[in-house]
């Protein structure tokens, strides 16, 4: 064989050798993919306000929701089952339990909170066959994928006193909790939250944080040495963490630990600092930091 008829021959294998490795790449990668079920997601309602406020009603036992709405609605709950049988154009509710604010002490917390999930739990297993409970994202793609239910997830907005030990972040993901805004409206225990803009109501609520702010402006409010020991539970435990209402302490120090864990955050119901600034507006920076790491920030 000539030079140039083994350098053609070469030439040949060569190029054969890349188009059955790129096949071989393209096949294997298609072997390896799922078929994702797709669908749009509320990442939080609060169908059980009426446990720690009253005067909000149990919207489950109303069976439409009012064609017009008025001002007379204001203090009232309408999330109403035909609005959560997929005619919203969502077919995943997260339904957060909430108003730990309430609570004096631990046990008051765990139970306003398993009361919610409970309710929930109960109501989906009397209209089954409409709804359903996930608790975990394999059973979401299954009933995405093998049922037309509306499905609806357990999470917590408003940590407090409920998260003491392992063993709490661990009860908390047996009961299906998907995650918890750990810091709700109050300074607590988990460290600095942010001041709603322009709400005076919750100003007032967050007395310690409010008086702080104008006497001690310069004090850091970010998590507790608690507060930082408490994520590492709920992500030992599989729960994710909401960082929505932190003080930009507090999710500068949250961020650090989900850099160092390599986990996503998540802000479910955020503000944005260039577009509203206030006490709730993430940073630029904040925002790049939970990309690079993944996560889910919400408007």
């Amino acid at each position: 064989m000539s030079n140039s008829s083994l350098a053609r021959y070469i030439r040949i294998m060569k190029k054969t050798i890349l188009i059955t490795l790129t096949f071989l790449l393209i096949t294997f990668s298609r072997a390896q993919a799922h078929e994702v079920a797709k669908a749009y997601m509320d990442l939080q309602i609060h169908i059980t306000m009426n446990y720690p406020w009253s005067f909000f009603a149990d919207p489950l036992t109303i069976k439409e929701v009012p064609k017009n709405l008025t001002s007379n609605h204001m203090f009232k709950n309408v999330i109403h089952p035909n609005f959560l049988k997929n005619n919203s154009g969502a077919r995943i509710f997260i339904n957060g339990a909430m108003a730990a604010e309430r609570a004096v002490t631990k046990k008051q917390a765990t139970n306003l909170i398993l009361k919610q999930i409970e309710h929930i739990n109960q109501w989906a297993a009397a209209n089954s066959e409409d709804f359903v409970v996930a608790k975990s994202p394999e059973e979401i793609r299954h009933y995405l994928k093998t049922t037309k239910k509306t499905i609806i997830v357990h999470s917590i907005e408003g940590g407090r006193l409920l998260i003491e030990s392992q063993a709490d972040a661990d009860f908390w993901a047996k009961q299906g909790v998907a995650y918890i805004t750990l810091i709700h409206l109050i300074d607590d225990e988990y460290g600095g939250a942010a001041h709603n803009p322009g709400d005076l109501i919750t100003r007032l609520i967050n007395f310690t944080g409010t008086m702080s702010k104008i006497f001690l402006p310069h004090e850091r409010r970010g998590l507790t040495d608690h507060g930082k020991q408490a994520i590492h539970w709920l992500m030992n435990a599989g729960v994710m963490i909401d960082t929505t209402h932190m003080s930009m302490e507090s999710l500068d120090d949250s961020l650090d630990i989900f850099e160092e864990r390599n986990l996503p955050p998540l802000a479910t119901h955020s503000l944005f600092g260039p577009i509203q600034k206030s006490d709730r507006g993430v940073t630029t920076k904040q925002l790049i930091r939970m990309y690079k790491l993944g996560g889910l920030f919400s408007l």
